[in-house]
């Protein structure tokens, strides 16, 4: 996992959410564009690898995978 998907999991984790969406996720970056691009690349990541499930509406929300603390 690279180190930015790796600060979007601590993010649910400081928070204590299931849930979160984008914007707070936005957070973990700074506010220029190529950061927040690869803030999606981070999130795409996760999603890929089973770590977070697309909600809609901009959300993203911790799998059962992430739950258990299963290693991606």
């Amino acid at each position: 996992m690279k180190p930015l998907s790796s600060r979007v999991m601590e993010v649910f984790a400081a928070t204590g959410e299931d849930c979160l969406d984008l914007h707070m996720l936005f957070r973990v970056t700074g506010d220029g564009i190529k950061e927040r691009l690869h803030l999606l690349d981070a999130i795409d990541e996760l999603v890929r690898i089973g770590m977070l499930d697309a909600c809609g509406d901009e959300f993203y929300a911790l799998t059962e995978k992430a739950k258990s603390g299963s290693p991606a």
